[in-house]
């Protein structure tokens, strides 16, 4: 028993860690006596000095044959003084203290508690955040051409709308988004890889259009979208969707205003 904490009977008022050459000066001075508890870190429970055999006899020990004088044996002022001095620089510490330090919830512990929170938050975003980021992309690519693929169901001539590269990007990010709301995550190195390829070209094509504004929107959302799936942070995971949520939305609105046209 290295470090010792010992309470009076009745109290709360903890003391601790205690060696032994601290018990045996505080049992001279009559500052405990066998009756005094000693917290048992096997049974987490507090016990008297009595339940120690050996511990007790270190602290208490018996007077064989000779015996102190009144004189040797009364401290004197020097020594009474030193005593309180070193009793008040004793840390105190509470029986919840004790207590939190044998269930483990330590500063270490509970900043790994933390970072586990935020990975599970970070999940439960994930799914629902990136489906609708692809929907959104979706929509805003494939209604530009809504005329000319309602045309193209009349004559069942799919042809024209089938050379259009947005169209395929857009019938890409709703297949993913309904495959990442079956809860498919194995699917986002998928998106990314789609993501790197399909942003490029629509980076590509409005570039060639000459079109900055939704240049940067392209490149909003293909970067939040791809950092929000690989991301197990709460707080990248919000940043990043909000990126990729804002160049959606704006691809999405040029597209559904007859902005954007094919």
């Amino acid at each position: 028993m290295k470090e010792i904490y010992i309470k009076q009977p009745g109290t709360d008022n903890t003391r601790g860690p205690l060696q032994v050459d601290q018990l045996e000066a505080m049992a001279t001075q009559g500052s405990i006596s066998e009756d005094t508890l000693v917290y048992d870190e096997i049974t987490e429970k507090w016990k008297p000095f009595t339940a120690f055999p050996e511990l007790k006899s270190q602290v208490f020990p018996e007077t064989i044959s000779l015996k102190l004088s009144q004189e040797e044996a009364a401290p004197t002022e020097q020594e009474v003084a030193d005593s309180i001095a070193q009793e008040k620089e004793e840390p105190k510490i509470s029986a919840e203290t004790i207590l939190a330090a044998a269930e483990g919830d330590t500063e270490k512990t509970k900043h790994i508690g933390k970072i586990k929170r935020s990975k599970e938050k970070a999940a439960e975003l994930a799914v629902p955040g990136i489906a609708t980021l692809l929907i959104v992309t979706g929509i805003g690519l494939i209604y530009p051409a809504n005329d000319l693929i309602i045309k193209a169901s009349q004559l069942s001539d799919w042809s024209p709308v089938l050379q259009l590269p947005m169209i395929w990007i857009g019938a890409a990010c709703l297949g993913l988004a309904a495959t990442v709301f079956l809860g498919v995550t194995s699917v986002f190195p998928i998106i990314r890889i789609v993501i790197a390829g399909a942003g490029g070209l629509m980076c590509y094509l409005f570039w060639a259009w000459q079109n900055s504004f939704l240049l940067i929107a392209a490149l909003m959302m293909s970067l939040g979208l791809f950092i929000a799936t690989v991301s197990s942070r709460q707080l990248v995971m919000i940043l990043s969707l909000a990126i990729g949520l804002i160049g959606a939305t704006i691809i999405a609105y040029t597209g559904v205003m007859g902005y954007l046209v094919y």
